[in-house]
């Protein structure tokens, strides 16, 4: 039993040092496209979380005029009306962005289907393979979110949101658990499932 829960103790501290360490992101130079990962939207209300990262795809896409923005997910909650990346979208015109420059992908649930599916839009079009795609997301959500990207055979690097201060401690500790989670089901040779 003290070997379990030393272990648990070591793998987790890893797992908080992983998530603290991607939570730079890893962008040089500008991206042809911006993914920008969506959030869930309660009561149909935008919380600070996906209010950061509309605001850091904003400030972004408008220091670098020639980036292409795909806002990113769909319908994730019973009570919502609208796909998030349609939110995303609409925020990011209001903050001066061109609507001639956002392309939705407005289907997936998941970070993994957010990633299979920007995959799939920036592959249809012309000269995909010579572009380059970046993603943006709560700072403590890049590394598993790369992770995933990097399992997808999706070459990508990541910009950082600031995520709300109140929340920082909570999240990161519950991203260091779904790495756990990850990889036990890895281990297992099972999908990744909910991420």
């Amino acid at each position: 039993v003290i070997l379990f829960v030393f272990l648990f103790f070591v793998i987790l501290t890893r797992n908080v040092c992983l998530v603290i360490k991607g939570a730079k992101g890893n962008t040089k130079k500008a991206p042809d496209y911006l993914m920008i990962l969506g959030y869930r939207i309660l009561n149909n209300e935008i919380d600070a979380t996906l209010r950061s990262r509309i605001d850091g795809a904003a400030d972004y896409l408008l220091k670098n005029p020639s980036v292409i923005a795909i806002p990113c997910g769909g319908i994730t909650q019973k009570d919502q009306k609208r796909p998030e990346a349609h939110v995303i979208a609409e925020e990011l015109i209001k903050k001066g962005v061109s609507e001639d420059r956002i392309i939705l992908e407005d289907k997936s649930k998941t970070t993994e289907e957010n990633f299979i599916n920007a995959k799939a839009i920036i592959d249809s079009l012309p000269e995909a393979d010579t572009k380059k795609t970046a993603f943006l997301s709560s700072e403590l959500h890049l590394y598993r979110a790369g992770r995933l990207a990097n399992d997808l055979k999706f070459d990508v690097t990541s910009l950082p949101a600031e995520s709300p201060s109140g929340v920082k401690v909570k999240n990161y500790l519950r991203e260091a658990f779904i790495l756990m989670y990850m990889d036990a089901v890895k281990l297992g040779g099972r999908k990744n499932g909910f991420v």
